[in-house]
């Protein structure tokens, strides 16, 4: 497949091309930090593809150009995972399938490289790239930051209770059977409670592990994909992050292939498979048949909630300006404003939330451990 047959629309986009979404599940929640793995690290890639789209810039030739990063690169690992690429590259491959065969690569990264080599527009890809590792490199330590404190609270919070209802709470269990007295319901609850958590706790154990064993054994499942998508897009706070998250990434190829003058069917299918994410895909299919069958993009998108209104409205200008790509570009730019600003209230939200949570918490079990003392004492007076 050619740029020209893309253009045309006489052939929709090889099947080699477009990567079995079961080869690559990952999300943008587990494209973290590499210790030592398989990839390579964020910073490192977001150096990578800046350094590369200046030696492009400047004219120079692809197998130099990594020829000068193999030279730059101090770090051993990622020095002969560049050399192995380039290797292939002098070898007459293509870049976009060095990365893809090499595994060290993201499907977005590999099928972004190939959408500008097939539209001539692989200097924009780069610059696209180091521009999405360097927005994802700040949000990580947005949410990092966002999150330490509460995460230290919670953490605080699991060891106080954990400590109360495995050793506070069996001392008291055992003075209140020696008065023998009626206990008030609160007080039964949280001993209730106790005596549970002590008497099932390597079942509480083994199901943890069990869970996180699932969810690595199904994480090639669409269905189970898609599940675990919706779950975290109804999560208050985290689920329009991810929303945004999506959207961005989307708008951004939209905008990156309509510009090069790909029709908007095959835009869509190329789209749909670099960015593996269920709830944009299975939207995608439907739209791509009823554009087929003579309907608009904005009218096809209007029948899922996925798409909010802003994109809906901005999306049906550029259709009737004949600017769409300018309008995606826009959005994808609106989105990643959206994921900046939700990622800063995170710690907002989440900090006092969490000390709420946990005054309530040793709050409710000290008042049901000294309750029965004070109607003691009562009593006895």
């Amino acid at each position: 497949m050619n740029l020209n047959d893309i253009k045309t629309g006489t052939v929709a986009p090889k099947k080699n091309v477009a990567f079995d979404p079961s080869n690559d599940q990952q999300s943008i929640w587990d494209m973290e930090i590499s210790f030592g793995g398989k990839g390579i690290p964020d910073k490192e890639k977001f150096g990578l593809y800046h350094q590369l789209h200046n030696l492009i810039d400047a004219g120079i030739d692809i197998r130099y150009a990594f020829e000068i990063l193999e030279n730059q690169i101090k770090n051993k690992k990622t020095k002969q995972k560049i050399a192995k690429i380039r290797a292939e590259v002098i070898n007459g491959k293509a870049l976009s399938n060095a990365m893809e065969d090499s595994g060290y690569f993201t499907k977005y990264e590999f099928y972004s490289i190939k959408i500008g080599e097939e539209t001539g527009r692989l200097n924009e890809v780069l610059s696209q790239l180091y521009d999405f590792f360097e927005d994802k490199i700040a949000q990580r330590r947005q949410v990092i930051s966002a999150l330490s404190y509460p995460v230290l609270i919670l953490l605080s919070s699991v060891g106080a209770v954990s400590f109360m209802m495995f050793l506070i709470i069996p001392m008291f269990e055992g003075i209140f059977k020696r008065f023998g007295s009626k206990l008030p319901w609160i007080t039964e609850v949280i001993l209730a409670i106790s005596q549970f958590l002590q008497q099932n706790f390597w079942y509480f154990l083994l199901g943890i592990l069990l869970m996180i064993g699932l969810n690595k054994y199904f994480s090639n499942n669409k269905k189970y994909q898609s599940f675990k998508e919706g779950i975290i897009l109804k999560t208050p706070v985290f689920g329009g992050l991810y929303q945004s998250i999506y959207l961005a990434r989307f708008c951004t190829s939209m905008s990156l292939l309509v510009k090069s003058e790909v029709p908007i069917i095959n835009a869509l299918e190329m789209v749909k498979n670099m960015i593996n994410f269920q709830h944009l895909e299975k939207p995608i299919n439907i739209i791509r048949e009823e554009i087929i069958n003579g309907s608009s993009l904005h009218k096809s998108m209007q029948s899922f909630s996925i798409f909010d209104h802003e994109m809906l409205g901005l999306i049906k200008v550029g259709e009737e300006v004949n600017r769409l790509g300018d309008f995606f570009h826009k959005l994808a730019n609106n989105y990643t404003e959206n994921v900046k600003h939700r990622t800063a209230i995170l710690g907002t939200v989440l900090e006092p939330a969490m000390i709420i949570f946990l005054g309530l918490i040793v709050a409710v079990i000290l008042v049901a451990m000294y309750l029965p003392m004070f109607e003691l004492s009562s009593n006895v007076g």
